[in-house]
């Protein structure tokens, strides 16, 4: 099975139950203690959090690729993330065809809904622990 946070294969009796989500012992946050939303922020570890990703497509003269840069973010740094990544979508979609055409208009349109997702936040704060 694959634990949501980190992606990484573990067996089913090495998974952890961690507010009804299962989570491999090395994402369990603060080792046993429970946190009371979902996921940390992989940034800087304070909660509410989104799931978001966003994409850069780097277009060169013959080929292009797509970096794709995900997770899960609380408001400030799912924003700083975004900032980041269009930076370097815009900087680098002009350089092929493919990229110029898709890459703009399709990559853009999935970083926005992204920034919607992450707009939408409360606030960031540290988790309340028990």
């Amino acid at each position: 099975m694959r634990c949501p946070r980190c992606s990484g294969v573990f067996s089913d009796s090495e998974l952890i139950k961690w507010n009804g989500d299962a989570v491999c012992p090395q994402c369990e946050p603060f080792k046993g203690r429970k946190c009371d939303e979902r996921f940390l922020c992989w940034g800087c570890g304070r909660i509410p959090t989104e799931y978001v990703s966003f994409v850069a497509a780097v277009g060169r003269v013959i080929y292009s690729v797509e970096e794709r840069y995900e997770g899960w973010f609380c408001r400030e740094c799912g924003l700083a993330l975004y900032d980041r990544v269009m930076k370097r979508h815009m900087a680098n979609t002009w350089w092929s065809a493919r990229t110029l055409l898709f890459g703009t208009t399709v990559g853009t349109a999935a970083n926005v809904i992204g920034r919607n997702k992450v707009l939408a936040l409360e606030p960031p704060q540290k988790p309340q622990i028990s």
